[in-house]
């Protein structure tokens, strides 16, 4: 716990400076792993979907609808 006290204020806002070039929208979680002095985002998921979404105020936790299915247009008369 005081590994993770001394080094959240940076890594919030490291991963807030990414944020806006990563092209996600809606609630996520993100998991973090340190090893040494270096820091690797290890895993992501809507917030929905994070193993640990019982650890969120239920109120917080705000659900969204995936639409990741692509939509293949085809050539007419094919």
């Amino acid at each position: 716990m005081k590994r993770y006290e001394e080094n959240k204020n940076k890594i919030v806002e490291e991963i807030g400076k990414i944020i806006p070039y990563m092209q996600i929208h809606g609630q996520w979680s993100i998991d973090v792993m340190q090893n040494g002095d270096d820091f690797y985002i290890i895993d992501m998921a809507l917030a929905q979907d994070s193993a640990l979404k019982e650890c969120v105020p239920h109120h917080l936790l705000k659900e969204k609808k995936e639409d990741w299915i692509p939509v293949i247009e085809t050539k007419k008369g094919k």
